[in-house]
């Protein structure tokens, strides 16, 4: 679990005074039970304590940081939960005792977060812009040794997703579109509204790659998604614009291919790279792509549903990248 947010705790606490209000009709109630939540990985276990006048204990939970809408399971006598969830998993909990004259307060407010670890075996490497990135792609078990080096594909990725899971090549594969920035599951989420720009969630939203604070950020501590002019800057390093110039530059670029964001096929694998940066255009995402004859960051953006590979910078050089994007122009 990471620290809680003051501001984002008592909005939700706002929230569930106003159910309390709305269901505690009586003049005698039972005492708040005290709660209890704790995480391992994808398992998550909460208890509270009992209360001696209490028949019952309501179970609230609401996705985190949202805070709505808030969702509630009659526990009945049980005095806490132990469920294993997909990694990206996020909610608030709180929990309400009863009997028949009415409703306690609610326990303490608690949330967590199931993020990946981050263990990823990795190094840096400094690009011919003096950049520093990330020696492999996410997900990648080695740094390259040819443009088609299977071991060095790595995961790919939806963009704005986290690492939950649904990156993996493996990973299952469903239409019903995310409501929140946090899906919940490990599914690649098919994206076939227009009218979301075929997206993996309902509502678009443009800050969850946006620096290493970004909302699903899914580079390790330190590392974001290099932006569109980031990427074309490395572009103009190259000693060719095409397959053969991204895996000779220090940066070992792969043609790991992608998923297709209307059914999650794979596609273009061993033929083309597709590099997602973290910025956004009109309903969409710029990507960076490249086969046997061309590398270019098409103007007009790519479906956000789509998955494609990443590759983390360090922004700390960031100062060094502004020194020397003239020569690159």
């Amino acid at each position: 679990m990471r620290k809680k947010s003051m501001w984002l705790m008592s909005h939700f606490t706002s929230i569930l005074i106003i159910n309390l209000v709305s269901i505690n009709t009586y003049a005698v109630s039972p005492n708040a039970p005290s709660l209890v939540l704790t995480t391992d990985n994808t398992h998550v276990q909460a208890a509270w304590s009992s209360i001696d006048d209490a028949t019952g204990y309501l179970l609230f939970y609401a996705p985190y940081p949202q805070a709505s809408p808030i969702g509630s399971v009659d526990m009945g006598q049980e005095l806490g939960f132990s469920v294993d969830l997909p990694l990206g998993s996020a909610f608030y909990v709180a929990v309400q005792a009863y009997n028949s004259e009415g409703y306690s307060n609610y326990s303490n407010i608690e949330y967590f977060e199931l993020i990946a670890s981050s263990n990823l075996s990795f190094d840096t490497v400094e690009s011919a812009t003096g950049r520093v990135w990330v020696d492999r792609n996410l997900g990648a078990s080695r740094v390259a040794i040819s443009y088609d080096d299977e071991q060095a594909y790595g995961d790919l990725y939806q963009w704005g997703r986290s690492s939950d899971g649904h990156e993996k090549s493996t990973s299952d594969i469903t239409s019903t579109l995310a409501s929140s920035n946090y899906p919940g599951h490990d599914d690649f989420i098919t994206g076939n509204s227009v009218s979301n720009n075929r997206d993996w969630q309902t509502t678009q939203n443009d800050d969850l790659w946006q620096g290493v604070n970004g909302i699903n950020n899914p580079c390790p501590a330190g590392f974001r998604v290099p932006t569109s002019d980031e990427w074309r800057i490395e572009m103009e390093s190259w000693s060719s614009r095409d397959s053969a110039g991204a895996f000779s530059s220090p940066l070992k670029l792969v043609v790991a291919g992608s998923r297709e964001y209307s059914d999650g096929s794979a596609s273009d694998k061993g033929s083309y790279g597709h590099y997602w940066s973290s910025t956004h255009h009109n309903g969409h995402a710029k990507a960076f792509a490249f086969g046997s004859s061309i590398a270019t960051i098409p103007s007009y953006g790519y479906k956000r549903a789509s998955g494609y590979s990443a590759r983390c910078i360090n922004p700390a050089s960031e100062s060094i990248f502004l020194d020397k994007t003239s020569i690159y122009y």
